[in-house]
């Protein structure tokens, strides 16, 4: 029995835009025109198939996040202009560090709230750790509980 023939590439996306031409809603819904091939993740943005470096990088991003906001925002600054995917990976990973200071803070401020400082810290590594790994199968991630600062 004969296999069948490969898909054609997808077409590069319209020059400033991290969007391939073939993108419609529809598209999305049904996976895209080549049948599921564009790797949408929670935010329904197609980046066709990034690279490994991108998704090292993208996830390298989630994961200094751990550490605090410098990683991030390191990546972000560096990266924005070269990559769609690292950029929006590296942003989202940016604001939900900022989101986690301004929480903590409130937790602190708050007296009653210092009781829920673990939780938050439990909470950050594991929604880092997951969006890590999401980005290192080239899916985008959107964290919960997220301040947009920078969209």
């Amino acid at each position: 029995m004969s296999q069948p023939p490969p898909l054609p590439p997808e077409p590069p996306p319209e020059p400033g835009s991290p969007f391939p031409s073939w993108y419609t809603p529809e598209n999305q819904a049904s996976g895209g025109p080549q049948g599921g091939h564009n790797h949408a993740g929670q935010y329904g943005v197609p980046y066709g198939s990034p690279s490994a470096d991108s998704k090292n990088m993208a996830m390298l991003a989630h994961l200094l996040g751990i550490l605090g906001f410098i990683g991030p925002l390191v990546i972000w600054l560096v990266k924005k202009n070269d990559d769609p995917f690292v950029d929006q990976e590296a942003k989202e990973a940016l604001n939900f560090q900022l989101s986690m200071i301004v929480f903590s803070l409130i937790c602190v401020i708050t007296f009653v709230g210092i009781f829920l400082l673990p939780v938050i810290s439990i909470l950050d590594i594991v929604l880092c750790i997951s969006a890590a790994m999401k980005a290192k199968e080239g899916i985008t991630y959107q964290y919960p509980f997220c301040i947009r600062f920078i969209s």
